[in-house]
């Protein structure tokens, strides 16, 4: 039997919440109902065809670009990955104790509730402050239907540490992965159109 303690835990912690607004577009004031790649359909609601992320993109004075890209979209960007690419990456995140973040997270979930802030208001791999505006990064959170995971998403990654991860890619790793992302910077802003080109951000899974 539950100890109260851990009854109160239970009732605390989230494994999914409806999406915040803070992942709605921005163009639209409403949430993404589509793939910005391929245009599925992202109300399928479906556990696993249904997922999707979402990628909010920060430079110094705004956001800078937002889209939605489907399960099947991330899957095909993921199968891009180099050999060498793939064991960059694990030792990435190991080098960096990813795991200790998860558990703070978890712990904190669980004590406290899910608080977006405390989720996205600092890089996950170095737990540096991040301003929106004021510091370049970029926030992913996964979704399904019109919910969105509250463990281990959302996430924010700092500008640092996304060119410190993207230098561990392979080269071909790389352009392959800029192609992907060429056709996805929809970027919000006034005259975004006349905009320097934005480096593609990592893919999270």
């Amino acid at each position: 039997m539950d100890r109260p303690d851990d009854e109160k835990k239970n009732r605390l912690f989230q494994s999914s919440a409806p999406i915040d607004r803070f992942f709605y577009s921005l163009e639209t004031g409403g949430m993404f109902r589509s793939c910005t790649r391929c245009s599925q359909s992202l109300m399928a609601g479906d556990e696993k065809s249904g997922s999707y992320l979402i990628y909010k993109i920060y430079g110094v004075n705004d956001l800078s670009a937002e889209f939605a890209i489907c399960h099947e979209c991330v899957e095909e960007a993921m199968g891009m990955l180099s050999e060498e690419s793939r064991q960059s990456l694990q030792r990435f995140f190991e080098e960096r104790s990813i795991m200790d973040y998860l558990f703070s997270r978890m712990s904190a979930c669980m004590t406290s509730g899910f608080q977006l802030s405390e989720a996205i208001d600092s890089c996950f791999v170095c737990s540096s402050s991040l301003q929106r505006p004021g510091t370049c990064h970029t926030v992913v959170s996964k979704c399904s239907g019109t919910t969105m995971d509250c463990m281990p998403y959302p996430m924010s990654l700092c500008d640092k540490c996304e060119e410190d991860l993207n230098q561990r890619l392979s080269q071909k790793t790389r352009d392959e992965w800029d192609r992907f992302f060429e056709s996805l910077f929809i970027d919000p802003r006034p005259g975004a159109a006349n905009a320097p080109p934005f480096k593609s951000p990592p893919i999270f899974v």
